[in-house]
């Protein structure tokens, strides 16, 4: 217990000496003074003043900067979402499967994609349906294909989908058999990489 308490009691006045030290190195204002020493000088004062009304400019602009971002990402979610119900009305008969193939133009990102497609599966329900969505990212085309569990029941699999298309669009892919995805170089081989698709899935 003797050894505990002096072990405790050393590690109190080391954290102490420490913080000490620290204190008297501190030199805020980066004028070759330690703080400390300036305490009772009006223009460390007025400098420090100075430093922290810059410091609060700018975490006034990073602030604004973020609420901006914020907002626009929410404008963007909510023009995602409002195309969900329209790729759902363009689904048709391929085969064994319901189908959503389709084109959706420029996106600002994959995950753009990747969330048009999971939404528009989740409003297929337990239909065997396969979602396979292309579009653009910074003139990069992308693929997502993905599946319910009634497709993959029927031997839908994602991942070879999005592999055959993204050798098409000359570049490589691959996934999981509920979601996979593709990319590449060509962008003007879209319609034909979700041609393949639709060949596959009507054999």
């Amino acid at each position: 217990a003797t050894v505990l308490l002096a072990t405790v009691l050393l590690k109190i006045r080391n954290t102490r000496y420490r913080r000490l030290c620290e204190e008297e190195e501190r030199d805020e204002d980066l004028d070759g003074i330690p703080d400390v020493y300036e305490q009772d000088d009006p223009e460390y004062h007025l400098r420090m003043a100075a430093i922290h009304e810059t410091k609060a400019a700018e975490h006034r602009r990073i602030a604004e900067l973020k609420a901006a971002e914020k907002k626009i990402a929410s404008y963007e979610s909510a023009a995602l979402s409002s195309r969900v119900p329209s790729l759902v009305k363009s689904s048709s008969r391929l085969g064994k499967y319901l189908t959503v193939i389709e084109d959706v133009g420029a996106l600002s990102s994959t995950d753009e994609l990747r969330s048009l497609a999971t939404s528009v599966r989740e409003r297929l329900g337990a239909e065997a349906a396969v979602v396979a969505l292309a579009g653009h990212v910074d003139g990069k085309p992308a693929v997502i294909v993905a599946t319910t569990p009634a497709a993959r029941d029927l031997g839908a699999k994602a991942g070879v989908l999005a592999k055959q298309a993204a050798g098409v669009l000359r570049g490589g892919g691959g996934g999981k058999d509920d979601l996979a995805q593709g990319g590449g170089s060509d962008i003007q081989a879209i319609r034909a990489a979700l041609s393949g698709i639709a060949t596959a899935l009507e054999v």
